[in-house]
């Protein structure tokens, strides 16, 4: 029985002839398009799809939904409805959807896009099937489901060498995949007032209190920012605390009308709601983080001690070892330097990290994937 799962080692695929192309199975969280998190996954799933003549995906959480593939058949949908909190139904429930998709489906390639999770609970018995598997992950953290992933999955793939916790031969560096249509160029004036916005992930990780004290008290700077402006929503209780933290500590600059805290919005939005700023500042330092390079593409000028963007996109300050230093330097720096340095980076994005380009280089890992297996 588990002989008519397993791919047939004799078929090779190449990249010029796509009605050979492998069953191709995605796993990933939602496919929700107004997500402020995960909705990229619904474009990334859509464009992936038509490359592939039989296509199906799994999502943890959201609805059902209908997309085509190569041949403009629909793809098929299987939702787990992941809950927070309810491990063991979740378990059963994931495990059940998968097994469905294996019986219904038959997939000859299984990629995971930003889930390691059930990447770590279906990887094991994928690879019994010697069905070639390859896993998203970008982010520096070595995190417990990926470390049991990479005991079975054959191929990961992220966006740069720092976003990745160990040097790995499996891994691949195909960058960011940036909606440049959607993140596209904005004219703003970079002159004083300044109007600053962080907009992304509302979590601890984000040194969101290190933005704003750089950003609002720091002596040196008082009087060129204007205000600051925080778009973002807690996910989940720990970081719902941390906001309540920083809303008391910083209630005199909420007051002064210095500092906002504004709710997430869908992704589609982002573009009209920044209109009025000028100059976006970051203090993760984690993984080359997307929101950096959706910032620059819609012509904000960045401040940052993220070392993967310092390292692609350069810096303002001499140094860069520091929030204050880059915001001085970019503060110090004249206006025609400023108007440069952001026509620079966005050209860089929109030719490194464009989800086209992104796609055409995932999908030639994976027909490599399936041809090796």
């Amino acid at each position: 029985m588990f002989d008519q799962l397993m791919p047939n080692p004799m078929v090779k695929y190449t990249l010029e002839s796509p009605q050979m192309t492998p069953r191709l199975l995605i796993v990933n969280y939602s496919l929700d398009p107004t997500n402020t998190i995960f909705g990229h996954q619904r474009e990334i799933v859509e464009k992936l799809s038509v490359k592939f003549v039989s296509t199906a995906v799994i999502s943890a959480q959201g609805s059902q939904v209908k997309m085509k593939n190569l041949n403009d058949k629909d793809t098929l949908h299987l939702v787990i409805n992941w809950e927070e909190n309810k491990s063991f139904r979740n378990i059963l429930r994931a495990y059940s959807v998968f097994i469905k998709a294996l019986y219904c489906f038959r997939p000859q390639l299984v990629f995971f896009h930003m889930t390691d999770t059930l990447a770590a609970m279906f990887s094991p018995l994928l690879a019994l099937l010697r069905i070639p598997q390859a896993l998203w992950y970008a982010h520096a953290s070595n995190s417990k489901f990926l470390k049991v992933s990479r005991l079975f999955i054959k191929m990961i793939v992220s966006s740069t060498p720092g976003s990745f916790p160990e040097k790995d031969e499996k891994v691949k560096y195909i960058g960011q995949s940036i909606n440049t249509e959607l993140f596209s160029f904005q004219e703003r004036s970079l002159e004083s007032p300044i109007h600053a916005i962080y907009f992304g992930r509302f979590d601890p990780s984000k040194n969101l209190d290190r933005v704003i004290e750089t950003s609002l008290i720091n002596s040196d700077n008082e009087g060129l920012i204007d205000s600051l402006t925080i778009m973002g929503t807690p996910s989940n209780q720990k970081a719902e605390s941390y906001k309540n933290g920083l809303e008391r500590r910083f209630k005199s600059l909420i007051e002064n009308q210095k500092l906002y805290f504004n709710p997430s919005v869908p992704r589609s939005k982002i573009p009209d709601l920044t209109r009025r700023y000028n100059l976006f500042i970051h203090s993760f330092e984690g993984s080359l983080d997307k929101v950096l390079l959706e910032a620059t593409l819609l012509g904000l000028p960045v401040v940052t001690v993220n070392q993967e963007f310092i390292k692609e996109f350069g810096n303002w300050s001499n140094s860069g070892s520091s929030l204050k230093e880059e915001l001085l330097g970019y503060l110090d720096s004249d206006l025609e330097h400023r108007k440069a340095t952001v026509l620079k980076r966005y050209k860089l994005v929109s030719e490194n990290h464009g989800i086209d380009r992104w796609i055409e280089k995932l999908y030639f890992e994976l027909i490599g994937l399936s041809n090796k297996s």
